[in-house]
């Protein structure tokens, strides 16, 4: 049986189930409703739609009406009362209590349930088939006492395609075996598998299995399974899944009662609750034996971070609805240091391959170096594009590949600063001596004098 049939077999046998066990509290209540002259007891119907909820059945009052006007248009007669087995909970003094719940009722109806008679103190056990039926009193006309018809509606083409579906994989199992088996004793034999056999083989599994038309096998799908040694395909595929998945169900309920109670958990509150839930348990040594395909190492945490927020991510529906976590947050406000980070770097390294670039537009080509031409060729890379050469020859050819490509948007265009040059002002003359000065003294009172005396 494939995955997807086993999961609609599941879905189909959980839906009857609901069915089931909604058909046993209205069946309560038509019989509680005949025991008290058509009226029910104060809180009795609460009761019910608790019980209903515990069971996880998304019902109301409503739900219980409506089903039970769908039972009364089968005629169902108003003298008749429901079987001792749909009994949730005897009120009467001299009756026996029972322990067992709804589920446990309807899963032990199969084999025997307890005949509680009030007349004598002694309980009998009784076959389930002996258990009389509403439905079995009177004969309305058109079926045999007892009759609620056929099939239910689609059971038959579910259940057909269902066969199909496991007739196939078997078969697909079958043939894929026999192949690989000829071929091993072929290759030990040092010879090839005679021509034909394999489609001898296919030929065999259809007949065997009864199928036709777009049921047959492939050749393509068997030979996919030969060739990877694995006649069972997926069902033979060891696991890589966590082992706690098995384990999450009922962390999930233990998150969504702390948050009911007010308290509820971080991360670190989580992991310690995880792991004390599964110390010294089979799932501790499953967690133990999956952590060798890890890379951390032997003396890390049974449970770490990552583990919680994939925990989050599964069953963040379940536990959003109900706010089961609470925001923890030092871990954001790490998480979001931890990005400022790599945010900081990769911007840094943006601007120094930018003022790179700078430096190698500002000198011509033909005096690039090594360095120059794995800036600009790294300046220029795309995803797809190999690792830069070593050599200088090397280096030319994949910059002639890469010159002409857009500038990418990481780095922007830089430009050097312009060279500012500075001319010096003209030196000043040394200061004057005290001979200077007193010759040019000298020499202003002489011609003094002169004038004076030609005056």
């Amino acid at each position: 049986m494939s995955r997807s049939s086993r999961k609609n077999f599941a879905l189909e046998l959980a839906k009857k189930s609901k069915q089931i066990i909604l058909e046993v509290h209205v069946k309560k209540v038509i019989q509680e409703r005949h025991d008290n002259n058509g009226n029910l007891p104060h809180g009795f119907m609460n009761e019910i739609v608790a019980s209903l909820i515990s069971q996880g059945i998304e019902a109301t009052r409503h739900t219980i009406y409506n089903h039970e006007k769908k039972l009364r248009k089968k005629s169902i007669p108003n003298h008749l009362s429901v079987p001792s087995i749909v009994q949730i909970q005897d009120k009467q003094a001299n009756s026996h209590s029972s322990d067992r719940s709804l589920v446990s009722a309807v899963t032990e109806a199969t084999a025997f349930i307890n005949d509680d008679n009030s007349n004598s103190n002694s309980n009998t056990k009784t076959p389930a088939s002996a258990i009389p039926s509403p439905f079995a009193s009177t004969n309305l006309g058109g079926r045999p006492k007892g009759s609620q018809g056929g099939r239910p509606k689609g059971s038959t083409a579910i259940s057909s395609r269902f066969k199909v579906e496991k007739e196939t994989n078997d078969g697909l199992e079958y043939a894929a075996a026999k192949i690989i088996k000829a071929r091993a004793e072929a290759k030990a034999s040092n010879t090839t598998i005679a021509k034909g056999i394999i489609s001898s083989i296919i030929d065999e599994a259809n007949t065997l299995h009864n199928l036709k038309g777009h049921a047959m096998l492939k050749r393509s799908t068997v030979l996919s399974r030969v060739n990877r040694g694995n006649p069972k395909g997926w069902a033979g595929t060891p696991t890589t899944s966590s082992p706690m998945q098995l384990v999450e169900p009922m962390l999930v309920a233990l998150c969504v009662r702390r948050i009911r109670s007010g308290n509820p958990l971080d991360c670190a509150e989580f992991l310690a609750l995880a792991t004390s839930l599964i110390k010294d348990t089979p799932t501790e040594k499953a967690i133990l034996e999956h952590r060798r395909l890890s890379k951390k190492p032997s003396s890390a945490p049974l449970l770490g971070k990552k583990y919680y927020y994939n925990f989050l991510r599964r069953n963040g529906s379940s536990l959003q609805s109900t706010k089961a976590t609470k925001n923890d947050t030092k871990i954001k406000e790490q998480q979001q240091l931890l990005q400022q980070q790599r945010n900081d770097r990769k911007r840094k390294a943006q601007d120094d391959l930018g003022l790179k670039v700078a430096e190698c537009k500002s000198i011509e080509e033909g005096k690039w170096t090594v360095k120059h031409f794995k800036t600009m060729c790294t300046y220029k890379k795309q995803k797809d594009d190999p690792a830069l050469a070593k050599t200088l020859t090397a280096l030319k050819d994949q910059w002639d590949e890469r010159r002409n490509r857009l500038s990418p948007r990481y780095a922007p265009e830089y430009s050097l600063p312009p060279t500012i040059t500075y001319e010096l002002p003209a030196p000043l003359p040394p200061p004057p001596t005290a001979v200077a000065i007193f010759n040019a003294t000298n020499s202003n009172d002489n011609e003094e004098q002169q004038v004076t005396v030609s005056q």
